[in-house]
């Protein structure tokens, strides 16, 4: 499983002929399917957003790709109310469409643990140029991270509403720091 920006038509190949792999990918609205064979052979192609296809699994052949795909569309329900739909393939044509969208959920649930390590440890912004400062500052974000975790069982809140809580109130004791410190 890969993110959209990398299901190109090389990375297909790719992981197909080369790595020997079996794949499943996020694909956008505008990639080009024939809906037959014959429609393939005459490069009669449409975009998958246009293609009719219904809430499930159909073989479809792709633009440019040699070998048969499963197409996934996943339709969907986000937290604010609003249909998203995902268009997904599949080199292995066997699996069912619950297998392939669970596939997709384990992942998505791996980026946003990447995005909570980015976006609360400032992990991104590490300043040093050493390999020891950098392992150090490694291991402070795994243990700021186990702590965001604990937090987060405990208080039933996700880490950025922890971290909307958790800010002001670091920065008034620095302020109350700072205000000592210059009165001293």
């Amino acid at each position: 499983m890969n993110n959209i920006w990398f299901s190109s038509l090389q990375s297909t190949r790719f992981v197909k002929e080369t790595v020997k792999k079996d794949f499943v990918m996020a694909m956008k609205k505008n990639r080009k399917v024939a809906l037959t064979k014959p429609d393939k052979l005459n490069g009669k192609c449409i975009s998958i957003g246009l293609g009719g296809l219904v809430h499930g699994t159909v073989q479809k052949n792709f633009k440019q790709v040699e070998f048969l795909v499963l197409l996934i569309k996943q339709v969907f329900k986000n937290k604010g109310g609003c249909v998203g739909v995902l268009y997904l393939i599949s080199s292995n044509l066997n699996p069912a469409y619950k297998q392939i969208t669970t596939i997709c959920q384990i992942r998505w649930k791996t980026e946003w643990f990447h995005k909570s390590v980015k976006h609360n440890t400032s992990f991104a912004k590490v300043p040093t140029k050493t390999v020891p400062t950098k392992l150090s500052y490694s291991y402070a974000a795994i243990i700021t991270l186990v702590k965001w975790e604990r937090l987060k069982f405990r208080t039933g809140s996700n880490r950025f509403v922890l971290k909307s809580k958790i800010y002001p109130a670091s920065l008034r004791a620095g302020f109350m720091g700072m205000d000592k410190l210059s009165t001293i």
